[in-house]
């Protein structure tokens, strides 16, 4: 078990980096983009003293609650902007970005009440199921932003090829 707590934690900074690189590539507003990075700096600060205050043995409560709380102010930052542009529309990009937002406020709470209760097995096991919902959610938005994606480049493939 203390393994897999310890998977948890690398698993959190991973995949909150790779989501807020996804996003901060997305987004336009500079103003946003230095958010984003105090964002990050907090949560790396966050998440490495977690790992010198906590532990193996308990759940990174605090890294992950963070990290949903920034992933959903950067999704709806970039929502925001789409929705102000003169030019939105409902691409896939928008699809991929409302998983993440679904995700991430789905588990937010869950995520927080993990560091006490992350012991109790009838608690781990609704945990399991809770997240793997929002996580199959989550993974067909973004399977449905992608296919738009796909079938957006290839419609304008299609029509390079006839010009």
């Amino acid at each position: 078990m203390d393994s897999e707590l310890y998977s948890f934690r690398l698993f959190t900074i991973v995949e909150y980096s790779i989501i807020s690189l996804f996003i901060f590539k997305l987004i336009e507003s500079n103003q946003f983009k230095n958010i984003i990075k105090l964002g990050s700096i907090t949560f790396l600060l966050a998440a490495i003293l977690d790992i010198y205050t906590s532990s193996f043995t308990d759940f990174d409560s605090l890294p992950t609650g963070l990290e949903s709380i920034l992933i959903l102010a950067y999704c709806l930052f970039f929502i925001y902007e789409r929705i102000t542009s003169t030019s939105f529309s409902f691409n896939g990009t928008v699809w991929i970005t409302t998983g993440f937002i679904l995700f991430f406020s789905g588990t937010f709470f869950l995520f927080i009440l993990s560091q006490n209760n992350f012991k109790d097995s009838s608690f781990i096991l609704t945990y399991g199921y809770i997240v793997a919902i929002f996580s199959i959610i989550k993974n067909i938005f973004i399977t449905i932003g992608i296919a738009t994606e796909t079938n957006s480049s290839k419609g304008t493939n299609h029509k390079l090829q006839k010009a």
